[in-house]
């Protein structure tokens, strides 16, 4: 589930009793009985939702609108439903016939723009959030989907005013205080994105995604060391994050090959030498002869490795890294 759909559906199985508008007249007349059994079935929508059971919260759902058709929670619910199944476009329609019922409620528009977004309608699902945030300023889920969107459009600077509202809301909302990061960096203003992510990374140490694009950043910068560090904490809380392990290898491999040929020259070299090197790198995981070597295949070829390594030469041995004969042919080393 996207986190987009995940906000609607947090709406949809929150939305207040006080939520509901329009007026079906046999609902709004019916006895305490009545009214109880369709509380309980909606509950019982809202927990299959939660639990992920989607076929089973759209059939509750289908059945609260057949019986209860100006139910507007019952909408919410089974829009929420169809948009965790795949269908948006019933969504949508769901979504409408909820606003026939109450288009005062910023969660129908929430829905709505949610249903919008997943049919690719991005300057209708804007609008739509726009509209939400008109009913409720301080809306979490209509202010998320609309930075979403706008990242979608590559409006950084509508997205970045987006951002800052959820976090003047909540100072602790690290997802949107790593979205900043991240606008910043789209921006080309790389200090003002470190910054934001060393934000992050300050309130919530484990936070990995933090800790990857500082990884990131590190590497662009060429401070191996730095890329290495972010990586591993990075890896601590995410070990099957492929992106962040290949900054980590990337970085070793050119810090060590670094090294080598500034103690050694050009290969080949003794292993003992290379050991010797490698040790200093144990606390990341990557150690031994063999865990070196096994990232030339990778590595060995790049231009981008071999002008990055020439360049960790000149702060190492400045000198020698200029006009260095290099292995190999093309390719990137960037992660």
């Amino acid at each position: 589930m996207s986190p987009r759909l995940a906000v609607v559906v947090l709406l949809a199985l929150t939305l207040a009793a006080g939520c509901k508008g329009g007026g079906d007249d046999a609902t709004d007349a019916a006895p305490s009985g009545a009214q109880t059994n369709l509380a309980a079935a909606l509950q019982r929508a809202k927990d299959a939702l939660a639990r992920g059971d989607v076929v089973e919260a759209v059939a509750l759902g289908q059945a609260i609108v057949e019986e209860h058709p100006a139910d507007l929670d019952g909408r919410l619910v089974l829009a929420s439903a169809y948009l965790v199944q795949g269908k948006p476009d019933k969504a949508l329609q769901q979504a409408n016939l909820a606003l026939t019922i109450d288009e005062k409620p910023a969660a129908v528009w929430v829905t709505k723009a949610a249903a919008l977004a997943a049919l690719g309608e991005t300057e209708q699902a804007i609008e739509a959030a726009k509209r939400a945030i008109e009913r409720d300023p301080g809306n979490v889920g209509a202010l998320t989907n609309l930075s979403g969107l706008y990242g979608q459009k590559e409006d950084w600077v509508a997205q970045a005013e987006v951002l800052e509202k959820l976090i003047a809301i909540d100072e602790g909302h690290f997802a949107a205080r790593l979205e900043l990061a991240k606008n910043w960096l789209a921006r080309g203003n790389v200090p003002a994105a470190e910054t934001a992510a060393k934000e992050v990374v300050s309130r919530d140490p484990r936070n990995a995604a933090a800790q990857r694009l500082l990884a990131a950043i590190a590497f662009e910068r060429e401070d191996y060391e730095g890329a290495l560090e972010r990586a591993k904490f990075a890896l601590t809380a995410a070990p099957d994050d492929e992106p962040t392990r290949q900054v980590l290898e990337a970085s070793f491999y050119i810090l060590v090959t670094a090294e080598m040929r500034c103690a050694h020259g050009e290969r080949p070299w003794e292993e003992a030498d290379v050991e010797k090197v490698l040790e200093k790198f144990r606390r990341f995981g990557l150690t031994g002869v063999t865990s070196f070597y096994e990232l030339d295949a990778t590595y060995m070829a790049s231009e981008d490795a071999r002008a990055r390594i020439a360049r960790a030469m000149d702060g190492i041995c400045p000198g020698k890294g200029a006009g260095e004969p290099a292995p190999g042919g093309g390719g990137d080393a960037a992660p």
